[in-house]
């Protein structure tokens, strides 16, 4: 952990007293938390920081954070919405043990060409060549492989969302094409609700950065999506634009406490000049 987030870590407990102490009555915050591949060894990590996020803050469903989006739910008490990116077998996984018994609803963000491999040995050459591009196949853990359209399907059937996240994890800021944008972001969202007869609405751009994104890449997601997400930290409110929603990106290894950190906000600033230029693409591309 580098000095920065030992330093978060620490001052976690007045973060919180502080944000106590100023939030006003009926009022709650609204955060998305984002998480990629989880490892069996760390399953057991993760249901213990669920657990202790569940003290403090309330799971929503994606219904209810659509809800609050469109302003017909108010957010009453501190919130959260929790999403995983890329669509690794893990995260059924952790359907199954974790948030099925804690009744916790979350948005799975799937790389569409990813969904339809067949063979693990496929997987883990496109997780090489795509997803972790500096890291070699042989690198990669025996678990590391996709969730196919059946696994899709169960999720769906649970209860759970699915969404878009590009058709082969482009990075969409390198893509200037609008044929090729459009079959990153909109083709391959057609394809998932073709595959598992659903609706899709929700859309997260790979890599999170701003950097990785793009005016016109926002043009296209604005138009074919009811809900894009960025990788910025912050919070959400009602003014929030549903094109530049905020969220936080965290790993089962993370002390509770940075999370904690994360949550009260001790990073936003940081992300600030980001978030506004997000924004402004947003007013201007909508």
């Amino acid at each position: 952990m580098g000095v920065l987030h030992k330093f978060l870590a620490v001052t976690y407990p007045l973060l919180r007293v502080k944000n106590k102490f100023i939030k006003q009555e009926g009022k709650g915050r609204l955060r998305v938390l984002l998480y990629h591949d989880i490892l069996p060894d760390e399953i057991d990590l993760f249901n213990k920081q669920i657990q202790w996020l569940s003290r403090n803050w309330k799971f929503i469903t994606p219904q209810e954070f659509e809800s609050i989006m469109t302003s017909d739910m108010q957010i009453s008490q501190d919130s959260l919405l929790l999403t995983f990116d890329d669509g690794f077998f893990s995260n059924r996984t952790i359907v199954e043990k974790v948030l099925e018994p804690l009744n916790i609803k979350a948005i799975f963000f799937v790389v569409s060409k990813f969904a339809a491999l067949l063979s693990r040995k496929d997987a883990q050459q496109f997780i090489s060549k795509n997803i972790y591009p500096k890291t070699n196949e042989d690198e990669l853990l025996p678990h590391q492989f996709n969730m196919n359209w059946d696994d899709l399907k169960f999720l769906c059937e649970s209860g759970h969302t699915i969404g878009g996240h590009t058709a082969t994890h482009a990075r969409l800021s390198e893509l200037s094409n609008v044929t090729k944008l459009k079959d990153e972001i909109a083709v391959s969202a057609n394809v998932i609700e073709e595959q598992l007869g659903i609706k899709v609405k929700h859309f997260a751009y790979t890599f999170g950065d701003l950097a990785s994104f793009s005016t016109d890449a926002l043009a296209v997601a604005s138009e074919r999506f009811d809900y894009v997400y960025s990788g910025l930290r912050g919070v959400n409110t009602q003014t929030t634009s549903p094109y530049a929603i905020r969220r936080d990106s965290v790993t089962p290894h993370d002390p509770i406490s940075l999370i904690g950190a994360f949550l009260e906000g001790g990073v936003d600033s940081r992300y600030r000049c980001s978030r506004e230029v997000l924004d402004d693409w947003v007013r201007n591309e909508t």
